[in-house]
């Protein structure tokens, strides 16, 4: 009865009709530059959950197609623009904190928009909407986020006009049409008082029996907001996988599983999706992912939509096999030492960080930096004996999150561990006091306070009681943190007295110049240990391989050395490749 009552009330409210430039009708951006904009799309509610709950299967889709109409028909810069697909109740009230403090640094100037597309219910006194998190149902509200805690968040900003789009249907009932579509109608909340700067829009719903394939619009319009099927158009999009050879029972003997095939479709394909995440997509329609799995058995499921919203879906079915293994090390008088790998791993341990996001506005935000992490997170994991277990990625990390993750390190890690700590994101050399630093996702532009100095992290390498300890930074490092050295030539006779001797050791993507945000340091980095034939590869021989091509191809000039004051005795850090 509830159901039926929200469908009255909402069927009772005009609807708006729309023209080329519809999303005139549902927002306005008075100054692109302080207008933020948080996406969530949820797609999966039948993971984690018991009640049955359907998928919406149009919530990504949505999702991207509002994002392209913000860039290119509003000017909002991508940086003002934070999405997350199938997020949980923590993951979107930290999206409205975020775009909330993002809009409070221009009070009274900046706009907020907030579009959400996927399940919603109303709580049992009718009082309040609540969305609707992955893995959740309209049985418990616990795990739910009401339209009101949403309104006081963004209240805090002191935003001169908050806007709130959902494009979403409860469950047993489907959208009429996409909110970019028809407009939807303009809601209010019975007994709750909301600003006048605040409009929310809601999609015009339809019980499932009762709903009629929508009329196609313009082609010219497809791309940004069809949504429609035509009668034309009733057949999915076709899957081919070319890797693995699923024509045999699949198994791995480890946690990575690369996937490549080919989408095809004569309407156009528009994304495709491995387990719910955006697979690399080529124009002909060939793609690419990496999926991590578990032990045991594991289904993979291979997502295509074509422009008309008609879905494919193929599973693989693979299983991962562990097994222990014990890795040598040949030294100069020809006898073997043998490293167990234990529970814990065969002593290899990674920190890697990555920052893409900045919370200040008048900090760029980047594109690479948490690509590039889970790139050498693969390539670890992977080819080198990085057990998965040891490899911790911290992505958009605060000061905080990063010093607690070294005081960590510092606790567990022994004398005969290795350690390997990336970081990707923006630094800063300040020529006056002649200190570099890294700035986690909470730096301020005009404030040092979360600013961590290339000191402290060699403070932290210093007291860090590993073997080996390296160092890769992809951001404007300074040299000051470390002196460089001639290179040496190394043979495999010399690899175990490297390897006995500790060493402290830093490689940089520069100097003190600013570094791009598509890295080709990190590309060639991770394709010579990607394509490294030897066994054993010092991290010198790794850095001086790909050093010329990082010269050929950026203004850079990367640096190699030993961290200064950190224990370094004439060692190297050894990268030893899987069997």
């Amino acid at each position: 009865m509830r159901t039926a009552l929200l469908f009255f009330k909402l069927s009772c409210l005009p609807v708006l009709c729309f023209s080329q430039n519809i999303d005139k009708e549902i927002i306005s951006v008075n100054d692109p530059d302080k207008t933020f904009v948080t996406v969530i799309s949820v797609e999966d509610y039948q993971t984690g959950q018991k009640d049955y709950v359907e998928n919406v299967t149009h919530a990504m889709l949505e999702g991207e197609r509002f994002m392209l109409k913000l860039t290119n028909g509003y000017n909002v810069p991508k940086r003002n623009i934070s999405y997350y697909g199938n997020a949980n109740l923590t993951q979107i009230k930290l999206l409205v904190t975020k775009v909330s403090k993002l809009a409070k640094k221009y009070p009274n100037k900046s706009e907020i928009i907030i579009f959400f597309t996927g399940r919603y219910t109303l709580n049992p006194s009718e009082t309040d909407y609540f969305l609707l998190p992955a893995g959740t149902s309209e049985k418990d509200l616990n795990y739910a986020i009401g339209l009101e805690y949403i309104y006081q968040k963004l209240e805090e900003s002191n935003a001169r006009k908050i806007t709130i789009l959902l494009d979403a249907e409860p469950a047993g009932w489907d959208r009429k049409e996409s909110l970019l579509k028809d407009g939807g109608q303009v809601i209010d909340i019975k007994n709750k008082k909301i600003a006048p700067k605040t409009t929310v829009r809601i999609a015009s719903m339809v019980k499932k029996e009762y709903f009629d394939v929508a009329t196609p619009v313009d082609n010219k319009d497809t791309e940004i907001i069809s949504t429609a099927k035509t009668d034309e158009d009733t057949q999915p999009p076709v899957i081919e996988i070319l890797t693995p050879d699923i024509s045999e029972p699949v198994s791995l003997a480890g946690h990575s599983l690369f996937i490549k095939g080919s989408a095809h479709d004569n309407s156009g394909i528009y994304v495709v999706s491995v387990n719910g995440e955006e697979a690399h997509l080529s124009k002909k329609g060939d793609f690419q992912a990496n999926v991590v799995l578990n032990e045991g058995l594991n289904d993979v499921y291979i997502q295509a939509i074509d422009i008309n919203k008609n879905i494919t879906t193929e599973k693989i079915s693979a299983t991962c096999k562990i097994k222990e293994t014990q890795k040598t090390v040949e030294n100069v008088s020809g006898e073997t030492n043998t490293i167990q790998e234990e529970n814990r791993g065969i002593s290899y341990y990674a920190l890697l960080v990555g920052v893409n996001d900045y919370n200040d506005p008048l900090m760029t935000n980047l594109d690479g930096p948490l690509n590039d992490v889970d790139r050498l997170y693969n390539i670890l994991k992977d080819q080198y004996i990085f057990p998965e277990n040891n490899i911790t990625i911290l992505r958009n990390p605060t000061r905080a999150e990063i010093i607690e993750k070294l005081d960590k390190l510092e606790k567990i890690l022994t004398e005969k561990d290795n350690l390997l700590v990336f970081f990707a994101g923006h630094g800063y050399w300040d020529e006056n006091v002649e200190k570099g630093y890294w700035l986690p996702t909470d730096a301020l532009h005009s404030n040092t306070a979360n600013w961590i100095r290339n000191s402290t992290i060699s403070g932290y390498i210093s007291g860090i009681k590993s073997k080996h300890t390296l160092l890769i930074a992809d951001a404007c490092f300074s040299g000051g943190i470390f002196k460089t050295r001639s290179v040496i030539k190394e043979s495999p006779e010399a690899v175990q007295k490297l390897y006995n001797l500790s060493s402290r050791k830093a490689m940089t993507s520069g100097t003190l110049k600013e570094v791009p945000d598509k890295s080709v340091f990190v590309k060639y980095l991770v394709k010579k240990l990607t394509q490294n034939p030897e066994k054993y590869l010092s991290a010198e021989q790794l850095f001086f391989s790909f050093k010329p091509a990082v010269l050929n191809n950026s203004e850079n000039i990367p640096q190699y050395g030993v961290i200064k004051n950190a224990g370094d005795e004439g060692g190297d850090f050894i990268f030893i490749r899987k069997e």
